[in-house]
């Protein structure tokens, strides 16, 4: 696997976390308000290297 930006890191620590608390994955408008990212498409953008990587999977 490719090394993660620290954003990506992040990303993938508040998927992981929600996971664990909710039971399922967040949807991308709550990853983006869980860690003050205000556009929905940045946060695709991240979730979409996070899967190209192999660091997750699509939620």
């Amino acid at each position: 696997m490719k090394s993660l930006t620290r954003r990506q890191e992040d990303v993938t620590n508040y998927i992981e976390e929600h996971r664990a608390t909710h039971g399922y994955s967040p949807t991308i408008r709550e990853i983006g308000e869980g860690l003050g990212i205000k556009s929905s498409s940045t946060v695709h953008r991240h979730v979409q290297k996070l899967i190209d990587k192999g660091a997750s999977k699509a939620i």
